[in-house]
């Protein structure tokens, strides 16, 4: 059973998460030194001895720092257990490295397996994440982690997003932009009821990292369309996946994917691309609409 819930001071997330889990919050207050080193004080630390703590940090929408963001969490597990925390499950919305999960070239690192290892020496005892970037694939998140390692379906939030506005979908078409999303997006389809679901052919280019994609000729005068992906970090795979979709003659076009991490001028993109953008909070940002926190406190009852 969990005993507190810690996280960043003031963090609308880990409050949601509290009250869900009814459990207390304590805070972690951050303090950027400055050059960036990064040194998160345990507020309150009484009464940690032989608890058991969900520590849970968000990243910042647009100011993505993957390597800090992981030394929260080192620096905090590694603190917790010193302090006598008897277990440390580390919810992490939006787990950064997973691009990198085996040598797509020679001499590159696999960096979600060194991540683990990281995690692991920090005397974290279990992970809980959402929709990480090898949901999905032949290897699943838990082959890199010695420790259980949970990654939660994050689409179906945003299903339920989608529900609760009220509209009907019965003449909307839910648009993967790759063939590996396409079960995703067929997921979201049966959740809202919509006509169907297809993808989009996209290829990666593994040196430039450019994105380029082939599009099948469908028709879709007059609908709805909702591309979904679980990553919108440049934005370029949606825009293009959205002006596909008007070129083909949608009516409407929603784009929503579970982290936000848009970069640069990614979301005024995505914005003008498209009628409607949605994520959900894995990380903080101006259109995570959808929250991700019943899921997680419902998987923190069940450990």
């Amino acid at each position: 059973m969990v005993d507190y819930i810690l996280g960043a001071e003031s963090d609308q997330f880990t409050e949601n998460l509290s009250r869900l889990c009814g459990v207390e919050a304590k805070w972690v207050k951050i303090r950027l030194f400055p050059d960036s080193e990064v040194c998160p004080r345990i507020q309150n630390p009484e009464g940690l001895k032989g608890a058991s703590v969900v520590l849970v940090f968000r990243a910042e929408s647009g100011r993505i720092a993957p390597s800090r963001y992981l030394m929260l969490y080192y620096l905090t597990a590694m603190n917790l257990k010193e302090h006598g925390v008897s277990e440390v499950i580390a919810v992490i919305p939006y787990l950064p490295y997973c691009r990198q999960d085996k040598r797509f070239l020679p001499g590159e690192p696999v960096s979600l397996r060194y991540v683990a290892q990281l995690l692991e020496a920090s005397g974290v005892d279990c992970i809980v994440t959402v929709s990480s970037h090898v949901m999905g694939t032949e290897t699943p998140l838990q082959d890199y982690f010695s420790v259980p390692a949970i990654d939660l379906d994050g689409f179906k939030p945003l299903a339920e997003y989608l529900k609760s506005m009220g509209r009907s979908y019965s003449n909307a078409v839910v648009i993967a932009p790759d063939e590996k999303s396409l079960r995703w997006a067929e997921e979201v389809r049966m959740e809202i009821n919509a006509a169907r679901a297809m993808y989009i052919k996209k290829t990666r280019d593994l040196v430039t990292g450019e994105i380029s994609i082939t599009a099948p000729g469908e028709d879709l005068s007059g609908l709805e369309v909702i591309i979904v992906d679980d990553i919108a970090s440049t934005g370029g795979t949606l825009v293009r996946a959205a002006s596909y979709a008007r070129s083909r003659g949608a009516s409407r076009i929603s784009l929503c994917f579970i982290h936000p991490v848009l970069i640069g001028e990614a979301l005024p993109k995505l914005v003008a691309a498209s009628d409607e953008v949605i994520a959900t909070d894995t990380i903080r940002s101006e259109v995570s609409r959808a929250t991700v926190t019943k899921l997680v406190a419902s998987t923190l009852s069940r450990i």
